[in-house]
């Protein structure tokens, strides 16, 4: 399947299963040099991160926590309210790597950020699938991102547009 056509939008694949799979590979390598004797808590953002996220534990091998926290400010393709819950876990003293599907705008993961470095952890890194070329300012933010997209909305591969499509193997972004 090329192309994806719902509503007014027309999505057209962009990375392919094989492409995010060999970075996903990259990344781990990294990963697995760097935390080998550290065991850090890993942290998914909800809920586009699921599929990154676990394909990447699956390459990682050093020991290692999950954990989650649930953040949202889509709805459709537009941009709303961002909505954080509160974070009841104690991440003092601690490695922590923050797993998001997509740095958008930068607003949800410098507020994330935020939150967890008021916990005093030992590091904080930031692994993201996807990073749009709009979101700035977060550079005083340690992030390893596999790709950098255009702003453009994408699906699949855990992305969604109103909690459909996350299931495609593939990603597409929308042509419109």
């Amino acid at each position: 399947m090329e192309n994806i056509k719902y509503k007014h939008h027309n999505f057209t694949k962009h990375l392919t299963e094989n492409n995010i799979s060999e970075r996903i590979k990259e990344i781990a390598e990294i990963l697995n040099k760097s935390y080998k004797d550290k065991n850090p808590i890993i942290v998914g953002v909800l809920n586009g991160c699921v599929f990154f996220m676990m394909d990447l534990l699956k390459k990682c091998n050093f020991d290692y926590e999950i954990s989650f926290i649930s953040a949202k400010s889509y709805k459709g393709t537009k941009r709303g309210k961002l909505s954080v819950e509160e974070i009841d876990e104690s991440f003092h003293d601690r490695d922590i790597i923050l797993v998001e599907d997509i740095i958008d705008s930068g607003e949800t993961i410098k507020e994330i950020y935020s939150r967890f470095t008021d916990m005093n952890p030992v590091s904080i890194k930031v692994i993201t699938l996807l990073h749009k070329n709009i979101a700035t300012d977060i550079d005083m933010i340690d992030c390893l991102t596999a790709f950098d997209i255009e702003n453009k909305f994408v699906i699949g591969y855990g992305l969604d547009y109103n909690n459909l499509f996350r299931n495609l193997k593939d990603i597409y972004i929308d042509n419109e």
